[in-house]
């Protein structure tokens, strides 16, 4: 854990201040927070059992899939767009859902002043290793529904995590208050739209391959991806897309499929794990957003419908006064 990270978070159980002592971070009230392998758990071990599950799954999947391709960067940024690097640059960011840290990396490169990342998974160690040589980027343990964020980023993000908690209402309300006045949110979520399939077979599908083992659910995806989506993505949409992206548009799913087309077969065994592992996902419509943002501190709000098949939304904080 880096020193600096103390200007970026309080105690999340009475919000005074923090300093290292041993292996912990305490606070003056006397709440004490394990340090484990250089990134502090403020968890305290504590989590409701569906965050646990989720935490649980998603840790298992980025160990396995932690490799950092180099279309990752392209993806992020075609996520969060408009926001681009410049928008990281000599700024305060928080991320929320950090996974294996592939987007703090990024952030740290974009140059950021500090970046704090966070996630509730084990996936923080695979994070902490990825960024170690980034000294503005630090690797938070902790519930998103009990941040020990300091009210202070110019810019905070979360992608595709906010549809996989128990509530996506509150998780849009946590990742906004982590912003001061006149700073930016980003959030990209599963949308409903032309999503049905998906909601009404993949959705019940994953209540039981999320229960799998590790091992088990690896290899099923592994069968699905290099037996379905695999030779679909680079024998028919891929082609099609090079010849004419007019033609693949109309395919079926064919701004998505013909956007994956370009990764490797390893990034798309990854997307169909990801799929199979969450115990929970909501898939949300623009309405649905819009609902949650109502009455938040929050305007210039900005959306687009990412491939047909997802939301992008941003807006900023509203200066006080």
């Amino acid at each position: 854990m880096r020193p600096s990270l103390l200007d970026h978070v309080v105690c999340p159980e009475c919000r005074s201040e923090l300093a290292v002592t041993g292996d912990s971070v305490t606070c003056t009230a006397g709440h004490a927070f394990r340090i484990v392998h250089g990134v502090p758990d403020f968890t305290g071990g504590a989590l409701e059992t569906g965050t646990r599950r989720t935490a649980s799954n998603f840790g298992d999947q980025w160990q396995r899939f932690r490799e950092d391709h180099a279309a990752h960067q392209q993806q992020f940024l075609d996520w969060i767009a408009p926001v681009g690097p410049e928008d990281f640059a000599g700024k305060v960011t928080v991320e929320l859902g950090c996974g294996m840290g592939r987007h703090a990396t990024l952030a740290g490169r974009f140059g950021v002043a500090a970046h704090i990342a966070v996630d509730v998974s084990d996936s923080v160690f695979v994070a902490a290793e990825l960024t170690a040589d980034q000294p503005n980027v630090h690797v938070v343990r902790s519930d998103l529904f009990k941040l020990p964020l300091k009210t202070g980023a110019d810019l905070a993000f979360s992608v595709g995590v906010l549809h996989h908690t128990a509530d996506p209402r509150r998780a849009f309300a946590a990742l906004i208050r982590c912003v001061k006045p006149g700073g930016r949110f980003a959030a990209w979520v599963y949308g409903r739209e032309n999503n049905g399939w998906i909601v009404h077979v993949v959705n019940p599908l994953r209540r039981v391959t999320s229960r799998l083992p590790g091992g088990a659910l690896y290899r099923l995806s592994q069968v699905i991806a290099w037996g379905a989506l695999i030779p679909m993505v680079k024998l028919v949409y891929g082609p099609i897309d090079r010849l004419s992206p007019a033609a693949a548009a109309k395919l079926p799913y064919g701004r998505y499929l013909s956007y994956i087309s370009r990764f490797s077969p390893r990034q798309l065994h990854g997307i169909v794990h990801d799929h199979l592992s969450a115990p929970v996902a909501h898939y949300l419509s623009k309405q649905d957003i819009e609902g949650f943002l109502a009455g938040s501190p929050v305007d210039e709000l900005f959306f687009r419908h990412h491939n047909g098949m997802s939301w992008l939304v941003t807006g900023r904080v509203r200066p006080q006064g």
